[in-house]
C-alpha cells in the first residue's frame, strides 16, 4: 500500500460499505485520515490512522470470505436490508457480503456470495472467457 488505496475502496474493502456508500461518508465528513476529514480521492497509506464517526478503523484488510449458497424461488439477489426477501435475511455470517452475479427472484440456483471485490470483477469481466451455463 506504498502509493495507498482511495479512502473508499479502503473501506469498502474492510467490508464496511460500498465504494458508493462510503463516497457519500467521505461527502458527509463522517470520515477521518490522521484527524482531518477525508475529501474524495484522498488515499490511505501504511500508518495512517482512519476514523469513521469517531471509531478507528482497523488497518489490516478483514477477513475474506467466500460463500457458495443455494438461493431458493423468492428470495432476491440484492444486499438492500430493507428489504424482507434480500438474501442478506438467509446468509448467517458477520461479514458484509454480496452475489457474484444474480439470479432472478422466481429463479433457484448456486450463488456465489463474497466480500472480496476483485473476485467479481474475474468472474464476471467478459474479456477472462469464462462460461457461464444457465439452465431455465
Amino acid at each position: 500500500m506504498s502509493d495507498g488505496i482511495r479512502i473508499n475502496k479502503y473501506l469498502a474493502e474492510r467490508g464496511l460499505c460500498s465504494r458508493r456508500e462510503a463516497d457519500r461518508w467521505v461527502e458527509d465528513r463522517r470520515v477521518e485520515i490522521n484527524g482531518r476529514a477525508a475529501g474524495p480521492g484522498d488515499r490511505v497509506r501504511d500508518g495512517d490512522v482512519v476514523r469513521v464517526d469517531g471509531r478507528e478503523i482497523a488497518t489490516e484488510a478483514g477477513r475474506r470470505v467466500v460463500y457458495a449458497y443455494h438461493k431458493p424461488r423468492g428470495i432476491e439477489c440484492t444486499e438492500d436490508r430493507d428489504n424482507p426477501e434480500a438474501f442478506v435475511h438467509h446468509v448467517r455470517t458477520n461479514e458484509r457480503v454480496f452475489s457474484v452475479g444474480r439470479l432472478d427472484k422466481y429463479s433457484e440456483g448456486l450463488l456465489l456470495l463474497t466480500n472480496r471485490g476483485e473476485i467479481v470483477k474475474d468472474l464476471l469481466k467478459g474479456a477472462r472467457g469464462i462460461e457461464k451455463d444457465y439452465q431455465v
